[in-house]
């Protein structure tokens, strides 16, 4: 099980890394670099990076979970985080998306 923490430093200086190494940014909406705790550019390329890691899906090619979930993972998790750390597990980022799926086939006519 993979885990991702991020620790922020001063208000430049932010570390991202799963399972102790770097995640690799990948760079959409954000060229400065990770953050989180608000519904910015920074917290979009953190959620896009995040979930492209958690399901595989090496850039340019998102798969469809990330292209269609890191918007919504953005305004519900990402920028939820407050503080100058977070930590989240694979498990737990499986777990939301579950969720999610559950809601919208209740929701499909």
């Amino acid at each position: 099980m993979k885990i991702y923490r991020g620790n922020r430093t001063s208000p430049c200086d932010v570390v991202v890394t799963v399972d102790g190494k770097p995640l690799k940014h990948i760079v959409y909406h954000s060229p400065t670099g990770f953050n989180w705790g608000y519904g910015g550019s920074g917290p979009a390329d953190l959620a896009l990076s995040i979930l492209a890691d958690c399901f595989s899906s090496p850039r340019p090619t998102l798969n469809v979970v990330t292209k269609k979930w890191y918007q919504i993972f953005k305004r519900e998790i990402v920028a939820s985080w407050e503080g100058e750390w977070w930590m989240i597990t694979e498990d737990e980022i499986r777990e939301w998306l579950v969720n999610k799926l559950k809601i919208q086939r209740r929701e499909k006519p």
